[in-house]
């Protein structure tokens, strides 16, 4: 297991994590002046990597939350149109309903399509799933690599030995945990929600 500073981790990895966050905003407010954000977070929080090596390791990411918001009853996914309750999907439970009915789940297709290049070509990169841990929350959401962490899952669900065999002959997949009390704060428009549960 390894373990980085929190804006070490980040830093690198900024323009893969879609969440709108304040690391983003911030050097995009000193004009990608590096020193000065790594400089303002030093010290706010650790990230430590883990591998997953066994099918059960998926289950560490079961109650995290993910970016994406369940439907709305308009069939609208807009954050803002439901932004008075909690209307986002725990890991698990986004795995439970796409097991049975995948159709009205936002990202269906991408998910779908990732299950197949995964069980059958697998994968030659290193794949990680990113997690902003709020310890003050304790809330966790998922940041980055959630389609691939879906599809790895999915594949555990139906065929746990085939997955078991993907994740020996193939690249690495990281399980990424970024904890601080500053998380809330870093990813505010995806935490407002979840804090107000």
């Amino acid at each position: 297991m390894e373990s980085f500073d929190l804006i070490d981790f980040i830093l690198p990895r900024i323009d893969q994590i879609s969440p709108r966050n304040k690391i983003k905003d911030d050097l995009l407010s000193t004009y990608n002046n590096i020193n000065i954000v790594k400089n303002r977070y030093r010290g706010i929080g650790r990230c430590t990597i883990s591998e997953i090596i066994d099918p059960e390791d998926l289950e560490k990411v079961y109650h995290h939350y993910l970016v994406w918001y369940r439907p709305n009853p308009s069939n609208q996914s807009s954050p803002k149109a439901t932004a008075s309750s909690n209307n986002k999907f725990q890991f698990i439970e986004y795995v439970n309903e796409f097991l049975y009915d995948p159709t009205p789940l936002p990202s269906n297709d991408k998910v779908s399509q990732y299950i197949e290049r995964l069980k059958n070509i697998g994968w030659d990169h290193p794949i990680e799933i990113i997690v902003a841990y709020d310890i003050t929350q304790n809330i966790g959401l998922i940041v980055d690599g959630t389609t691939h962490a879906l599809a790895l899952d999915y594949l555990k669900q139906r065929d746990e030995e085939r997955l078991r065999t993907l994740l020996q002959e193939n690249d690495v997949v990281k399980l990424c945990m970024m904890k601080s009390t500053q998380c809330k704060n870093i990813f505010h428009h995806d935490f407002v929600n979840l804090i107000s549960k």
